[in-house]
């Protein structure tokens, strides 16, 4: 059986503000033993050689993933590629799908409240949709909106998800699933497709309930909401920031261990493309 978790997110993306870089999470994965990971940035494909080759070197297969915003709702898509960040609407997902029949798409947390529950659309475009989250923010008693998930998925015979969307560590071994299948790519998304794995989540004590609660509101959506706003005012600087957190995975290749707050001033500006660098001083004329 192979450990997988396939909702997370490192400090790579431009519009998260998070406090360990791609490395960092792949050696965390380790620790307890995961087998199959995928990073999975907002609107952003995430996959760089070098990560994928730090990842082998640990034993750790990585997919490639996004978490795209399509219509304001979020969708995880497994096995990836670049065409993924030009999906905007649902329609767009199922040709996407269509053409691209070896991906594993599901509904990131649908019914949690906010802006991206799905409501109706989830119904409508179940078939966009190989599964349904089974997010791990919920408690015994008193939080959960996982039950109307597990209510549709139950009516419309579709499998369930277990993941953490992981932005702090605390929640990266809370919901995973073991997959039944050989360890390789091809056999692990067939037995994705295929629904051969086993959820295995549990409801958060009241403590770790309020330790993720706090970690996650404070530590990165409140900076994150901050840096999206500035992103919406100065689009130009996305791309500058996309090229920027690349050159953070760069780094961290060479000094493990490091996060954008730790790199020196002039190792930043070495890293940018030539067009990035600050301009020296006017030669006389």
């Amino acid at each position: 059986m192979l450990k997988c978790s396939l909702h997370i997110h490192t400090t790579e993306e431009p519009y998260h503000v998070l406090f360990y870089n791609a490395h960092e999470l792949i050696d965390e994965a380790k620790k307890h033993n995961f087998d199959v990971l995928a990073f999975t940035s907002h609107d952003f494909l995430f996959f760089p050689k070098e990560i994928t080759d730090y990842a082998t070197k640990k034993d750790i297969i990585l997919l490639p993933g996004i978490e795209k915003k399509i219509e304001k709702k979020h969708v995880v898509i497994i096995n990836a590629t670049p065409e993924t960040e030009n999906i905007n609407n649902f329609k767009d997902l199922q040709n996407y799908k269509t053409k691209n029949p070896n991906t594993f798409i599901f509904a990131a947390h649908p019914y949690y409240p906010g802006s991206t529950n799905y409501k109706n659309l989830l119904k409508e475009n179940l078939k966009s949709f190989d599964a349904i989250e089974l997010c791990h923010y919920y408690t015994k008693n008193f939080f959960n909106y996982n039950k109307k998930a597990e209510q549709l998925a139950k009516k419309e015979g579709k499998h369930m998800i277990a993941t953490s969307d992981v932005h702090i560590f605390d929640q990266l071994n809370k919901s995973y699933i073991l997959l039944n299948c050989e360890k390789n790519p091809q056999q692990i998304l067939k037995a994705l497709k295929k629904g051969n794995y086993q959820n295995i989540s549990n409801p958060l004590s009241p403590f770790d309930f309020f330790k993720i609660s706090m970690g996650v509101l404070v530590i990165t959506q409140i900076p994150s909401h901050i840096k999206q706003i500035y992103y919406r005012m100065f689009p130009k600087r996305r791309k500058k920031g996309i090229i920027y957190r690349e050159n953070i995975a760069n780094f961290a290749k060479q000094n493990r261990g490091a996060t954008s707050s730790k790199i020196p001033k002039k190792t930043k500006n070495a890293k940018l493309p030539a067009r990035n660098q600050k301009k020296g001083p006017k030669k006389p004329r």
